[in-house]
């Protein structure tokens, strides 16, 4: 699965997680985004 896919995958429930978290729309859109940023590192241990 790519990280494309994954991202589209769970962008809703992260938001939704940031939303509560945050308590703003514009708050938690910043944060699903930049975990998805150039910056962002994703491990993956298939164990």
């Amino acid at each position: 699965m790519s990280i494309e896919e994954l991202y589209t995958l769970y962008k809703p429930p992260l938001f939704s997680l940031a939303y509560r978290m945050l308590g703003s729309v514009m708050d938690a859109e910043d944060v699903v985004q930049d975990a998805n940023g150039p910056d962002a590192q994703i491990t993956h241990d298939p164990a």
